[in-house]
């Protein structure tokens, strides 16, 4: 007996679920009609426009003197808004995630760029640099970072 109530009841249970999610799914199809037949609306006016465009008579353009002269605007630095982060890994490669808004940086290498410095050259002629948080190391050979042990 105690079997059938509990796969009554389940089903019950699934069921009432399963109707959510098909009305969750059917109202998702019907925005996506709607928002089909706007785009195709959209792409029926550019496409209009197009077409008049192409339509006007090429003579508009064809003396030079006529022209009005183009200014450019001298190009400003742009600010780097949340495109690829600009580290290179250890590995030689560009970084892949995207940076932080407003830096060239992704939020593992925001600090880490600014923070290492060069400490100095030793007598092996190895540049001895000063990690983020504080720990010394040089590039061996092989290009790999070697920590340097504190005495």
């Amino acid at each position: 007996m105690k079997p059938l109530i509990i796969v009554a009841f389940s089903l019950l249970l699934f069921g009432c679920a399963s109707q959510e999610s098909v009305l969750r799914l059917q109202s998702e199809i019907v925005e996506n009609r709607i928002q089909i037949k706007q785009l195709q609306q959209q792409i029926e006016l550019l496409s209009e426009q197009v077409h008049r465009l192409q339509s006007v008579p090429a003579s508009t353009s064809a003396t030079p003197s006529s022209q009005t002269p183009v200014i450019e605007e001298p190009k400003k630095e742009e600010s780097v808004s949340a495109g690829q982060c600009q580290a290179t890994t250890l590995s030689g490669k560009q970084c892949s995630r995207t940076a932080k808004e407003g830096s060239k940086y992704c939020w593992q290498h925001q600090g880490t760029t600014e923070e290492m410095k060069e400490s100095s050259v030793g007598s092996s002629n190895r540049t001895i640099m000063t990690g983020p948080r504080g720990g010394q190391y040089y590039i061996n050979s092989k290009g790999k970072k070697t920590y340097i042990k504190k005495k």
